[in-house]
């Protein structure tokens, strides 16, 4: 039940960043006297973030117990979760009671959620994926695999396997997101294998749990990568 409520958290998220901003936005615009009637709406927005910021918090955190992510990573993004929601708590409560320093507590809320949206971000995506379009370098997901003008003279893991696992694989199985507690982005990590036992048997590809997995129907839910994701 706690991995299935985990599991709500992708769809939970997204409702106390828009909310909140909302909220922020209703605040800006109340402040001008012809926008004053905005003064109730905030309220209800602050309400519903609040609520929101709060029960994805508890999926958040049922979901980082599967230990499918960088655990420093998830640490800082949950702090700066309980932050975000403990401050919406705070400007819901000021602004109802029309404290003189609930928009100062609203303005300081702003950058706590895009903060927390960027570490969530870096779990799924990597730490890099903001900067990865202006350094012209490719996602991890879908990188073109350059041809190898004579294969018999190729490094093997660095020049063949490596950019096809970096092109198939990385966006689940990587630093950041260990998906099974698998990663495939160092030789070491792919020989030792992840929650289920090793998934390569050197010298037996037969029986490798990679290769079973490569070769299962696409609409077996074991099949890997992900019947959505490039083949």
């Amino acid at each position: 039940m706690t991995d299935l409520i985990g599991r709500f958290h992708p769809v939970l998220v997204h409702l106390p960043i828009g909310i909140l901003l909302l909220a922020a936005l209703f605040q800006l615009l109340a402040l001008k006297p012809k926008y004053a009637s905005l003064h109730a709406a905030t309220s209800i927005a602050l309400f519903w973030g609040m609520i929101s910021a709060i029960l994805s918090c508890i999926s958040g955190y049922l979901l980082s117990q599967s230990g499918d992510y960088e655990e420093e990573l998830v640490d800082t993004h949950k702090w700066f979760a309980i932050a975000t929601a403990s401050i919406s708590l705070i400007a819901y409560f000021f602004n109802r009671w029309e404290n003189e320093f609930a928009k100062w507590v609203i303005l300081l809320m702003v950058p706590l959620i895009f903060v927390t949206g960027h570490l969530g971000g870096s779990l799924t995506h990597g730490s890099d994926y903001l900067t990865k379009g202006l350094s012209g370098k490719d996602s991890l997901a879908g990188k073109e695999v350059k041809p190898i003008a004579d294969v018999q003279e190729a490094n093997v893991y660095e020049e063949i396997i490596q950019p096809i696992f970096e092109s198939k694989c990385y966006g689940c199985h990587n630093k950041s997101k260990k998906k099974g507690k698998l990663r495939l982005d160092e030789p070491a990590f792919i020989l030792k294998g992840g929650k289920d036992g090793v998934v390569i048997k050197p010298g037996n590809a037969d029986e490798s749990d990679m290769m079973k997995r490569l070769l299962l129907p696409r609409n077996d839910e074991d099949h890997m990568p992900p019947k959505e994701q490039p083949q």
